[in-house]
């Protein structure tokens, strides 16, 4: 009997191990869309709007964008997961460029954009890579986001990359250049700007020529952040000082809402360095053309210039590791 069991049950093994073979796989598809679509089937032919192929794309999709200028848009939703995200990005040969875009379909990809126009990530696991916006910036104000290998120039009254209200973001390999403030709408441009985050890198970014800093942390509605890490990135106040750019903080890390703050192995050059005032700051092995303050934290930093006027020297040079010179 023993025998026959093993028998029957090494038989019911070949059955179940062939149906799951012969049963059908679902292959990623490609949708396209295009400015003016309104198909359903997001075909080539019959290409949808972006909101239609972004919301109904299934898990793994990716969706081609075709040439042309896309109206501004909110996409509500979708049905990707982290395993299998929707990718998004141009169609082989096309030029496309987004207009106002906000996205809450979460686990999405956006490669190769090309944009005039404000972008806002409100999904989570959202991921932007190669993106270009010449005129306006990214607004970041979701958890798990990336944002890399993008250049973001050329706006006026308004941030490069705004992260606000982020958990575990990273902010990686960008530019962000010549922002201006020449519109008067009550804001100020800055390269980066964030606020009311917690768990955020800002990694071998070239932040240059923005009228306000370089990088800056706010207040926000003072709900506080923490948990922030700047570190490897260049980063150049006003490098010509003109009316476009008067020459503001090359980075601003003051604010008394932060907490657990870790500067480290960045360059911050043409402007005033600004750091001092959140609850445990460590600000380790940077190049600092012009330190503000003659109280700021610092180890095994190069200070090349200070304040003379407060102070005959900052009361932390000479120890620590920290060295006047040039690099």
């Amino acid at each position: 009997m023993t025998r026959t069991l093993s028998a029957t049950l090494a038989a019911l093994l070949v059955v179940i191990a062939a149906f799951f073979a012969a049963a059908p796989s679902f292959a990623a598809a490609n949708r396209y869309a295009s400015p003016t679509g309104t198909s359903t089937v997001c075909t080539a032919a019959a290409p949808c709007s972006l909101v239609t192929a972004v919301q109904n794309a299934a898990p793994g999709d990716t969706v081609l964008l075709t040439s042309g200028t896309y109206p501004t848009v909110t996409i509500k939703a979708g049905k990707a997961t982290v395993a299998a995200p929707v990718v998004v990005k141009p169609a082989p040969g096309a030029s496309p460029v987004l207009g106002s875009t906000k996205v809450y379909a979460a686990n999405t990809v956006w490669n190769d954009i090309y944009s005039r126009s404000t972008f806002y990530t409100y999904g989570s696991g959202i991921t932007v890579d190669r993106m270009h916006i010449d005129g306006s910036g990214i607004f970041v104000r979701s958890a798990n986001v990336i944002v890399r290998n993008s250049t973001f120039e050329n706006g006026s009254s308004i941030d490069g990359i705004q992260v606000g209200g982020t958990t575990n973001g990273l902010i990686e390999n960008n530019r962000v250049q010549n922002y201006d403030q020449n519109i008067d709408n009550g804001l100020h441009a800055d390269c980066i700007q964030v606020f009311e985050s917690t768990k955020v890198t800002l990694r071998g970014n070239v932040l240059k020529n923005c009228y306000n800093a370089g990088i800056q942390f706010s207040p926000g509605a003072g709900d506080g952040m923490s948990d922030i890490t700047v570190e490897s990135n260049f980063v150049s106040g006003c490098i010509v000082v003109t009316a476009d750019c008067r020459g503001g903080s090359v980075a601003d890390f003051r604010e008394v809402t932060a907490s657990n703050l870790y500067i480290r192995n960045n360059t911050f050059e043409n402007g005033a360095l600004r750091v001092g005032g959140a609850a445990n700051t460590v600000f380790d092995r940077n190049i600092v053309s012009y330190l503000s303050s003659c109280t700021s934290p610092m180890t095994n930093t190069i200070v090349e210039a200070w304040n003379t006027k407060l102070c005959k020297t900052p009361s932390l040079l000479n120890q620590q590791g920290n060295v006047q010179g040039a690099p």
